[in-house]
């Protein structure tokens, strides 16, 4: 999350401010920015709050900070939106076991699936809703 790295320069504050205010470790913050761990959801959200930026920003899915508007209504309702009551049972299920999976196993899932989310992000303009906050 080479991403992290660059908005807390840029925010010039040291890793012990960022931990302090993320309530997470320096250490973990450290990792985090070299890459050597990725964080949960719930901690990826919290530091894309911090910075005011969509989670797809800090890992690299896209190159706008805030995302942008679909240029169109019609552009707009061809955006992929994915509610939880649209989920067939097994695709339920993955994003259930994902949310509960280990940052290890998280982080094997990301690896795989990237090169798709970004070609998907490719053929369709995003929103400034992130991938993970559109699958709930």
């Amino acid at each position: 999350m080479l991403k992290l790295k660059e908005l807390r320069l840029d925010k010039q504050i040291t890793q012990a401010e960022l931990s302090k205010a993320l309530q997470i470790s320096a250490s973990a913050i450290g990792m985090y920015e070299q890459g050597r761990r990725q964080p949960d959801y719930a901690t990826l959200s919290r530091i894309a709050a911090y910075f005011n930026v969509t989670t797809d920003y800090l890992l690299g899915l896209s190159d706008q900070p805030q995302g942008h508007q679909a240029d169109s209504p019609a552009a707009a309702r061809q955006q992929p939106q994915i509610q939880p009551d649209t989920l067939t049972p097994e695709e339920a299920a993955l994003v259930e076991a994902y949310r509960n999976a280990n940052d290890r196993d998280k982080s094997i899932v990301d690896t795989i699936l990237k090169p798709e989310v970004r070609a998907q992000g490719e053929a369709v303009e995003e929103t400034p809703m992130s991938t993970a906050e559109r699958i709930g």
